[in-house]
C-alpha cells in the first residue's frame, strides 16, 4: 500500500465523518451536540472558528498561488452560505445569500482568469 493510497483513504474517512456530523446536525441537532460535545451556547465560537478557518485556507492558497483550489474553496463557501440562508429565519437570510452570491461571483471570476491564461 502506497503512502498516497493511505493518505487518500484517510482523507476520504475524514470527509465521510464530516458529512455524517453535518447530516446529524441538520436532522437531529441534539445528537449532533452529543457527538461533538458542543453546546448551543458555544455556537458563536463554532461559527467564528469556521469563518476564521475559511479565511486562513483562502489566504494560504492565495500565497501559494493555488488558484484552482481557491475556486473550489470559494464554491464550497458559497454553498455553505446558501445553506445557512435556507436554514435562517427568512428576515435574516438575505445576508447569507449575499455572501453566497459574492463568493460564487469571485469563484467564477478566478475561473475565467485561469481560463484566459490557458488560452
Amino acid at each position: 500500500m502506497t503512502a498516497r493510497t493511505i493518505i487518500t483513504a484517510a482523507l476520504a474517512a475524514v470527509a465521510l465523518l464530516f458529512a455524517y456530523l453535518g447530516y446529524t446536525f441538520l436532522t437531529d441537532a441534539s445528537l449532533g451536540y452529543e457527538l461533538t460535545h458542543h453546546t448551543p451556547e458555544a455556537l458563536p465560537q463554532v461559527f467564528g472558528g469556521r469563518f476564521l478557518g475559511l479565511a486562513i485556507i483562502i489566504a494560504t492558497l492565495l500565497v501559494l498561488s493555488e488558484w484552482r483550489a481557491v475556486v473550489v474553496v470559494l464554491g464550497v463557501t458559497a454553498s455553505m452560505a446558501f445553506l445557512d440562508g435556507l436554514l435562517e429565519p427568512s428576515s435574516e437570510a438575505w445576508a447569507h445569500w449575499g455572501v453566497a452570491v459574492g463568493c460564487a461571483v469571485l469563484a467564477f471570476a478566478v475561473y475565467r482568469y485561469l481560463a484566459s491564461r490557458r488560452a
